[in-house]
């Protein structure tokens, strides 16, 4: 190897950080219109990532850019530009849930019900169970059986 030079990184040994980091999910809102025939404001955002984030983080960003419950918030859609690390969406966030759920199609409101957040599982006692009698005095008992039927 030449004087002044480093030795080439062997695969396996790791790589840039920015590899290998997880972000916490940085939002921009690029636009935001009210529409008042809806009871609702329309956003568009922009994310800077690695990877395109999942339908629930940008759900849970715009509802804490925006200040309101997740329940209010509907993403509408994710796309990652080509070539970059950004990507743009839109979502409606309405001010009342029940009028979201007579406005948005059925597909929106399944993909972000589906979005939800998993609540980490709980340790939960798991119900005792009785151990069964060994099989030999059932196997002994079933021949009495037999023999009062004969009577």
């Amino acid at each position: 190897m030449k004087p002044g030079r480093e030795p080439r990184q062997r695969s396996g040994e790791g790589g840039p950080d920015y590899y290998h980091e997880e972000k916490t999910l940085e939002l921009k809102l690029t636009s935001v219109k009210k529409n008042p025939l809806f009871n609702r404001q329309e956003i568009e955002f922009m994310v800077e990532q690695n990877k395109t984030p999942s339908r629930s983080n940008v759900r849970i960003g715009v509802a804490v850019a925006m200040k309101v419950d997740l329940n209010q918030v509907y993403v509408r859609d994710i796309e990652t530009k080509s070539g970059t690390h950004v990507t743009v969406g839109s979502a409606h966030v309405y001010a009342d849930p029940e009028q979201a759920l007579k406005i948005e199609p059925k597909y929106i409101i399944e993909r972000n019900q589906k979005a939800k957040p998993e609540p980490e599982p709980e340790a939960a006692p798991e119900p005792e169970v009785e151990e069964a009698p060994e099989a030999e005095p059932k196997a002994e008992a079933e021949p009495e059986a037999e023999e009062e039927a004969e009577e």
